[in-house]
């Protein structure tokens, strides 16, 4: 490569890493951020609502086995309670609002698992405790069946 090209290609990658470490560059991942962060808790209060919608048709019993899971996955994590979230590659060291936010998610997340544990194991024929599927919804998606 010429020596002339060769400065220029390397104007170019200081332009480049410039630019992603501007301020408006910073604001834009941020907006991007938060709106990711709310995308995942659109989508966790959906599944929570399945949770909810099988939890009302068991007793308590389910509900501790429920809770008795979501521990087991929260001290299987891999981040030890701590309030950082990994968005495109990089991770963010939360604080305030949006540490109780991601928290919220991540337990309605593990309710969430539970409960398709308990009706994954209903639909292979395999009795946890008391457990028992909603007769009129479907126990994969939810909706009501007639």
């Amino acid at each position: 490569m010429p020596p002339v090209a060769k400065a220029k290609k390397k104007e170019k990658r200081a332009a480049e890493i410039a630019e992603l470490m501007s301020p408006r560059s910073a604001k834009k991942q941020e907006r991007k951020l938060r709106n990711f962060l709310m995308e995942l808790d659109e989508r966790s209060e959906e599944r929570e609502e399945y949770t909810q919608s099988i939890l009302v048709v068991n007793d308590n019993s389910i509900l501790s086995a429920v809770g008795l899971v979501v521990d087991c996955l929260q001290r299987m994590r891999p981040d030890k309670g701590e309030s950082t979230f990994v968005f495109e590659g990089k991770t963010y060291q939360l604080v305030g609002a949006e540490a109780e936010m991601v928290e919220k998610i991540r337990l309605r997340n593990f309710r969430y698992i539970a409960i398709r544990l308990f009706v994954a194991c209903a639909e292979w024929g395999i009795r946890v405790n008391n457990f028992n599927l909603p007769s009129d919804s479907c126990c994969r998606c939810g909706k009501r069946v007639k």
